[in-house]
């Protein structure tokens, strides 16, 4: 379990930097489109649009593969660590993910209406979560394992009467 939290946290602040930087570049092409749009130059506009349709949708199936990671990783949390803390954790995370990917998936099949620069910042904010989630899930695992070893040694050496 530390190993799978310790990847989300990596996958998660860099997914949030990744985020912002597409973002950027996401906006800089449509304000590129728009200025040329206003300054008369139709042609450049067309190929400008087609490029931010083009970018959009490849980040939308790029962002979506650590949005399926995380979307595991609440998942296994879920599943294997027994705190009320996590259990909560994972499902806000499974629920915020689910959303996420929704909205995701009408980014990449709207023919150019939603563009990435619109939803960037959403998407550095949830992989911010994300990457929060991972340390807290973290620490609750870490939490989980010192927990049952000291159970474990306990019983042993409550076992070990010597008549």
């Amino acid at each position: 379990m530390k190993a799978i939290n310790i990847i989300g946290i990596v996958v998660g602040i860099l997914s949030c930097v990744l985020s912002y930087v597409f973002m950027l570049i996401v906006s800089n092409l449509v304000k590129q489109a728009h200025h040329q749009f206003y300054n008369g130059i139709s042609q450049h506009e067309v190929n400008l649009s087609l490029i931010v349709k083009q970018a959009s949708v490849s980040i939308g199936y790029m962002s979506a593969v650590p949005m399926i990671f995380m979307l595991i990783l609440f998942g296994i949390n879920l599943y294997k660590i027994d705190s009320q803390t996590t259990k909560s954790i994972s499902i806000l995370g499974l629920i915020l993910t689910v959303l996420i990917l929704v909205w995701d998936y009408f980014m990449i099949s709207s023919e150019s209406r939603i563009t990435f620069n619109e939803v960037g910042v959403v998407w550095s904010f949830y992989f911010l979560i994300g990457f929060v989630f991972s340390i807290i899930l973290l620490v609750q695992s870490n939490k989980n394992n010192t927990i049952v070893r000291n159970v474990a040694t306990s019983d042993l050496i409550d076992d070990l009467e010597f008549e």
